[in-house]
């Protein structure tokens, strides 16, 4: 079944649905594919997909619009179910929990962070931070404290009682972030998080997801268009033609849609220490 070392990390209890995760490895896909149907067609963006990912990674997914990149995010995040293949975190397969379980899993596990913030309009920064917390039942007070202090961790503390419309599009990023985080889970999973930004506001979220990612001690994924950000994960994956591999320098700026290469200048897997 399912359990919890700690807020935020599940793992395996030697269940028979589940199944040992390889020493370090959070996060595993076995066979993974998604097909979707358009009218009378059958459109498949990926199949097979095998990925690992340890514990502390930081790994950037770029690959050409339609690709399925966020696809493959909500599979990972249990937003959708695949089609074929398996989805493992800590040892538990996720297909074998029940609803309740993935609800949870889903509220402590996994935070995630959408290229729109979705803040929600008519409630101040501080209270959406708060709202996955009060989701799992948290006491409003508790959840309210709670919640200034991740809006500290941002750099928006004296932003706490303004409204989403009252936020600039990096703002409104940065309460996005800490809502993700609110509920300290051990994957954060970002979709294009600064596509919607400017170059210098882009910059500052990608900057402050690197800190977050080291001070928290994060395992990441973040799927990208922009190039020199992707570069600065540890690993960089090209989704493409149906298929997820390592990146080479010329192949990720190809897929990323920059004209900048993504590896490292050797043209290998573009690994980062």
């Amino acid at each position: 079944m399912y359990r919890h070392e700690r807020p935020g990390v599940a793992v395996a209890d030697g269940s028979p649905q589940g199944e040992a995760a390889e020493p370090g490895e959070l996060l595993r896909t076995q066979g993974l594919s998604k097909t979707f149907r358009s009218g009378s067609e059958r459109v498949t963006p990926f199949e097979g997909i095998d990925l690992s990912i340890r514990r502390g990674e930081m790994v950037a997914i770029v690959g050409p619009s339609g690709a399925g990149k966020s696809t493959l995010l909500h599979l990972l995040a249990s937003l959708d179910t695949p089609t074929n293949g398996e989805v493992y975190f800590a040892g538990s397969l996720l297909r074998s929990l029940s609803e309740p379980e993935l609800a949870e899993y889903r509220n402590r596990s996994v935070g995630f962070v959408w290229q729109r913030h979705h803040l929600l309009p008519d409630f101040t920064a501080v209270e959406n931070v708060a709202m996955p917390l009060l989701v799992r039942g948290e006491p409003l007070g508790q959840a309210l404290q709670t919640a200034r202090e991740w809006l500290g961790e941002v750099g928006l503390g004296a932003r706490e009682k303004h409204r989403a419309g009252e936020l600039s599009g990096g703002e409104q990023q940065r309460v996005a972030i800490a809502r993700a985080l609110v509920n300290r889970p051990a994957l954060l999973l970002a979709d294009e998080p600064t596509g919607d930004l400017d170059e210098r506001s882009a910059e500052s979220i990608f900057e402050l997801m690197q800190r977050l990612h080291r001070s928290h001690s994060l395992t990441t994924i973040v799927a990208t268009h922009n190039g020199s950000l992707a570069r600065r994960a540890n690993r960089v994956l090209v989704l493409e033609h149906g298929k997820l591999s390592p990146a080479s320098g010329s192949v990720a700026g190809t897929a990323a849609g920059t004209g900048e290469p993504v590896g490292k200048e050797s043209g290998n897997i573009g690994e980062r220490g």
